[in-house]
């Protein structure tokens, strides 16, 4: 079993070999075929002579010969530039919360645009709160942040999580990025159909192209 990942970071899900060819599933295929009289939780366990690093540590291994020597680790295949490159995607939100004045049915997800060369990943959600109130949150991110951390190990235990720095916005570019995410969000905000959703009147609302 293993995980499965699309492009830069997004994740498809889990996925596990079945058959004899060793097909490909995804996940909600595993629960249908799943045996609960067959189900072993493990909620701690331990490898003698070996790190295993899992969650978002891409490559699976950690550090050079350098790294290891200062935990005693003898390496059988040393790599240079193992848990560089380390990133996390900025991100800003806002949250909307206005009464609804108007009865409005929920659409069903649409494309409405894309950012410029795809730059911003952007998000919102009508909420309802209550029967005449609603909650609308706006969320931005940067899809590909210049910023770089890293990731090194701290200790030989493998049930303790390793040393992870993602050094954000330490790039300009990403500083430069984060002030116009916060205008694409007061541009979503104030857009015609966003106003009409939350049952506002904007005074200048911005009208979509």
């Amino acid at each position: 079993m293993f995980d499965g990942w699309l492009g830069r970071g997004a994740r498809k899900g889990v996925l596990w070999m079945g058959g004899i060819k060793g097909s490909l599933h995804t996940s909600a295929d595993l629960l249908k075929a799943r045996n609960p009289k067959n189900i072993m939780v493990l909620l701690s366990t331990t490898v003698k002579n070996q790190i295993i690093v899992t969650n978002l540590a891409v490559p699976r291994f950690i550090g050079s010969h350098e790294h290891h020597k200062k935990f005693n680790i003898s390496v059988k295949l040393g790599l240079e530039g193992v848990g560089d490159g380390m990133q996390d995607n900025p991100c800003i939100s806002v949250s909307l919360q206005t009464q609804c004045l108007q009865k409005r049915q929920p659409d069903a997800p649409s494309v409405t645009g894309i950012t410029d060369y795809f730059r911003f990943i952007i998000q919102a959600l009508a909420l309802p709160i209550c029967l005449n109130a609603s909650r609308m949150p706006i969320a931005a991110k940067i899809a590909f942040p210049a910023s770089k951390g890293k990731l090194e190990l701290d200790t030989t235990d493998p049930r303790q999580n390793p040393s992870v720095i993602f050094n954000y916005l330490v790039e300009e570019k990403d500083l430069e990025d984060s002030v116009k995410m916060v205008q694409l969000i007061e541009r979503v905000a104030k857009s015609e159909s966003v106003s009409l959703h939350m049952g506002i009147t904007v005074l200048h609302p911005i009208k979509q192209n």
